[in-house]
């Protein structure tokens, strides 16, 4: 309903292109008016959100709960040296081995699958989730750094980086969830209807998971090494998967 009040706002506070036409006229203003109606639309946001924060808050945390507290067997995250953020090179190194120890914990979790005898025994169900446990702390002690990070000084190149490695590292522990989760549960209905799938079938998946697997190593040491050869690899098995 605001957008024709913006419009005519960010024209008046924006200079006119004097003693041109047309087109020039309109090269000349309308990047002016553009950046103009953009800062406005975001002041404004931001000072009618301002006095909803706190609302806006218990409604995040409300709508995710804090996760319990992992088992006592769980790894501790590593702590980061905050010196590193000195050095944004030597920091991004720091990021890139720990998500490799991120990916590490995953490839654990997908050799899981699938289950040699064919049911997801007890003992398979609880490395699952210590594994799961490992992987939330590892991933928020990563993005808690790359954040700090984030607030200091970065070429352009480093700025894209950080971003690639924040990515990286919510895709991990996505596929964490769905190998704790769905792979999971894939599993205990095999245990629970005998023919389903068929042992075509669970070949067939079987197959897919070790692909997963192994694109999932070659991935993690094209990020942990910068190694061009392993996200060749991985690129060229996207058709098989």
């Amino acid at each position: 309903p605001f957008i024709g009040v913006l419009s005519r706002l960010a024209a008046a506070v924006s200079p006119a292109g004097a003693g041109l036409e047309g087109a020039a006229r309109l090269a000349a203003e309308v990047p002016r008016q553009i950046a103009n109606a953009n800062t406005l639309f975001n002041v404004v946001n931001t000072a009618v959100f301002i006095g909803f924060t706190g609302w806006f808050a218990r409604f995040a945390t409300w709508l995710v709960p804090d996760r319990k507290k992992g088992s006592a067997a769980a790894a501790p995250p590593p702590v980061f040296d905050t010196t590193a953020l000195q050095v944004p090179a030597i920091a991004l190194e720091r990021i890139r081995e720990e998500l490799g120890r991120l990916g590490e914990l995953v490839q654990d979790m997908l050799a899981e699958f699938p289950p040699p005898t064919g049911t997801l025994d007890p003992a398979a169900a609880v490395r699952l989730s210590t594994r799961r446990e490992d992987v939330e702390a590892l991933h928020g002690a990563v993005l808690e750094f790359l954040v700090q990070m984030r607030q200091g000084a970065s070429t352009q190149e480093q700025s894209e980086t950080q971003v690639a490695l924040m990515t990286i590292a919510v895709h991990l522990r996505e596929m964490a969830e769905l190998t704790a989760d769905d792979l999971a549960n894939v599993a205990r209905s095999a245990a629970s209807r005998p023919g389903h799938p068929s042992a075509t079938d669970w070949i067939a998946f079987g197959d897919l998971c070790q692909a997963v697997r192994q694109a999932a190593g070659l991935a993690t040491e094209a990020v942990r090494r910068r190694d061009v050869a392993a996200a060749t690899a991985v690129t060229a098995m996207s058709a098989q998967v």
